[in-house]
């Protein structure tokens, strides 16, 4: 079927000026503007088809060209204008204030803050570069970990503000509208889903919060979005419930063959950790928002209860005793040495050795349940329950003191190494952060001690660790991690994002005035 010179001509100069109009439309989405130039570049290409003279082609060819070349200079120029913009849009991280003496404690002077503040800073900008604004999401289509991508999600909001991110950043206030986000948390990994997803929650409102103490003057739209974070928390709580085994504990929902075993120490870290936090933003909030908050939103003493069974029953036995040291309420006196059993835990009950990462896990989920013991008139009458639960924790302690390093995923002597280097560090952080913990003392070989500032040493490993151009980390298991996760705990650790627990972590050290020394 042939066209008149005129029916094409027309057709030609309609899908041509259709796309010209669409290029002149500033509001128009990235990929439009991407569409309209294709259309315009594909017209360029056919010519003009038909019975037309070679000339005529030649004339129409011409017209496309110099129309594509004076309306693509504009769009270059608003693309150029909008990434200005958005650069302007892009609100400065929120750096907290340091006091001298406290990083002192820590091991660290202003130099080295100086340096952890500009690798906090590359790690940002790593995401930002990263960002797929059409997802709205760092878990991109061409490396997603389907059964992750929720989790990889949540995990990077969280770090990201937890890193000081204003929380009205365009890519904060994006990512908690992804799609990503709100369809990646079911599936058998669930529990790291929900439970990292709550914890962005929670680290949003608490962001806000931190921005706007008074919350007479927070904009409203802000003040949706906390209720509606909080509605999500609620359901993160409701599901992660659901999910735990009925003995206590957590593992992959409907997935137990994936190591035999009902239960495992991370999966269970991250159930009981989510909770923990939920229950401490419901105890400090609720009153705040108590005309919009929900009445029969609480956080249940079962979960803990429970689990604590599993956590006492898979300590590992002893693998010696070892000094700890501990400091006394009056500073004039000397730190208490006590020989403490050696006792970690593993991934699971028969796993291979002990290993740092799930001793701070079970450590952090110990912290958890004992708060939970001590909040509650009914069980903080459990003497002997809260006994067991100090024993564990000391000799936790113990085992990491023995072990300790601040880069690393330490095992038993004479295992074989474990990966997971960062995601070992960040549970470090998060255990030393909750018990308020500075430094672990170790015993060398000729009787000196050598005090292990966990942070200045964590935080010299990172700076060097990180990528000098890009601002990721290198990735620890291709199969089941990514840059965006790595650079996560990497951002979790490097932030200290943890806060110290309203109660007592550590047992008391018995007060002395003589000796310092006990068995």
């Amino acid at each position: 079927m042939l066209f008149s010179k005129q029916r094409v001509t027309k057709v030609i100069e309609e899908q041509v000026n259709s796309e010209l109009d669409t290029l002149a439309m500033p509001d128009k989405k990235p990929w439009k503007r991407i569409n309209a130039v294709a259309g315009l570049i594909l017209a360029l290409s056919f010519g003009a088809p038909g019975k037309f003279s070679k000339n005529q082609e030649t004339d129409q060819n011409t017209v496309i060209t110099a129309s594509l070349l004076e309306n693509v200079s504009p769009v270059c120029a608003y693309a150029d204008e909008k990434a200005s913009v958005d650069d302007q849009q892009k609100l400065p991280r929120i750096k907290p204030e340091y006091d001298p003496e406290e990083l002192k404690k820590l091991g660290v002077d202003a130099e080295l803050q100086a340096k952890i503040d500009m690798a906090i800073d590359k790690g940002v900008q790593f995401f930002r570069d990263n960002f797929d604004e059409k997802r709205k999401s760092w878990v991109k289509a061409y490396n997603e970990k389907k059964f992750y991508s929720g989790g990889q999600h949540a995990l990077s909001l969280y770090a990201l503000l937890s890193a000081g991110v204003d929380p009205e950043d365009p890519m904060i206030l994006d990512s908690l509208d992804s799609k990503v986000f709100k369809n990646g948390l079911k599936g058998f990994n669930r529990t790291y889903s929900q439970s990292v997803a709550g914890l962005a929650q929670i680290a949003f409102i608490r962001a806000v919060l931190n921005k706007y103490s008074d919350k007479f003057k927070m904009p409203n739209v802000l003040k949706r979005r906390v209720m509606d974070s909080l509605k999500k928390i609620k359901s993160h709580v409701e599901e992660i419930e659901q999910v735990m085994y009925d003995k206590g504990g957590w593992e992959y929902p409907g997935h137990s063959e994936v190591h035999n075993q009902p239960v495992d120490l991370s999966n269970t870290q991250y159930g009981i950790y989510f909770l923990y936090e939920a229950k401490r933003l419901v105890k400090n909030q609720k009153e705040k928002f108590k005309d919009q908050f929900d009445p029969n939103f609480t956080v249940p003493n079962e979960p803990f209860v429970k689990t604590l069974d599993y956590i006492l029953s898979s300590q590992r036995d002893s693998v010696g005793d070892v000094k700890i040291y501990r400091e006394q309420p009056d500073p004039r006196y000397a730190p208490i040495v006590q020989q403490v059993p050696a006792r970690g835990w593993g991934y699971i009950l028969d796993y291979r050795t002990a290993t740092s990462s799930m001793t701070f896990a079970a450590l952090i989920c110990l912290t958890a349940i004992k708060d939970t013991y001590l909040t509650d008139d009914k069980l903080k009458e459990d003497k002997e329950t809260l006994k067991k639960i100090d024993a564990a924790i000391l000799s936790g302690v113990a085992w990491i003191t023995h072990r300790f390093r601040a880069d690393g995923n330490q095992v038993d002597e004479g295992a074989e190494p474990e990966h997971w280097k960062l995601y070992a560090m960040c549970n470090l952080e998060r255990f030393s952060s909750l018990a308020g913990i500075n430094f672990y003392t170790q015993t060398l070989e000729d009787g000196r001690t050598w005090q292990r500032f966990w942070y200045k040493e964590g935080a010299e490993f990172l700076i060097n660790f990180q990528h000098s151009t890009e601002g990721s980390w290198p990735v620890a298991d291709e199969l089941f991690s990514s840059k965006a996760i790595e650079a996560a705990f990497a951002l979790l650790f490097l932030n200290r994002h943890t806060e110290k627990s309203k109660t007592p972590v550590l047992p008391e050290a018995p007060v002395t005035t003589g000796g310092n020394t006990t068995e």
